[in-house]
């Protein structure tokens, strides 16, 4: 498994020095938006339930990357919500890549 439960995220998932122009503050300041959105988003979540919390997992990978997944569980509203994020590296198939193209993604 290339998967590592930590029991904090790291401060950055990126690999520093990323990208084929070295845009890791980019990647990092776009990780950092998406980590205070998840928060944003439990927390709201959470005030509207006003019963359970959300539990937090933690994990990295192996070459670089990583996510943290926030789940809800029993609350007043929901019976069960979450909010994840990941970091992935890796390289896309040839079709994906053409179909994103196309789409004007």
């Amino acid at each position: 498994d290339s998967h590592t439960a930590v029991d904090k995220a790291p401060d950055s998932l990126v690999r520093p020095g990323d990208g084929p122009d070295g845009n890791y503050p980019m990647r990092a300041r776009f990780e950092k938006m998406l980590r205070e959105a998840q928060i944003s988003i439990t927390d709201a979540i959470a005030k509207i339930d006003g019963k359970a919390t959300f539990q937090e997992d933690c994990w990295t990978r192996e070459g670089g990357g990583g996510g943290m997944s926030r789940v809800l569980r029993d609350g007043a509203v929901w019976e069960k919500a979450g909010v994840n994020l990941s970091v992935v590296y890796g390289s896309m198939p040839q079709e994906a890549l053409q179909a994103a193209t196309e789409r004007g993604v």
